[in-house]
């Protein structure tokens, strides 16, 4: 399960550009999850403060093999300037 805690936010949007289904939302003081969450967990990797978390630890992501492979998502995030790797 993914956790938002919004005294972590920054409010960057980091999180709404990777959202593969487009479903949170940044408002003026926070960001929204609507329904439809896959737990993909986009936005606990991007998200420079911490804002997201994953509860459950065994699930991990090669954040950086997937970065090398260039589809949508990928060209977003490097849009956003952010150094991940």
């Amino acid at each position: 399960m993914i956790k938002y805690q919004r005294d972590n936010c920054g409010y960057c949007g980091a999180c709404v550009a990777v959202c593969p289904q487009q479903i949170l939302e940044l408002t003026e003081n926070e960001v929204t999850k609507g329904i439809g969450c896959d737990e993909c967990g986009n936005c606990t990797i991007v998200c420079p403060m911490g804002a997201f978390t994953r509860e459950d630890k065994a699930m991990r992501y090669d954040f950086t093999w997937w970065m090398s492979h260039e589809n949508d998502m990928a060209r977003r995030i490097r849009a956003m300037r952010y150094d991940i790797a």
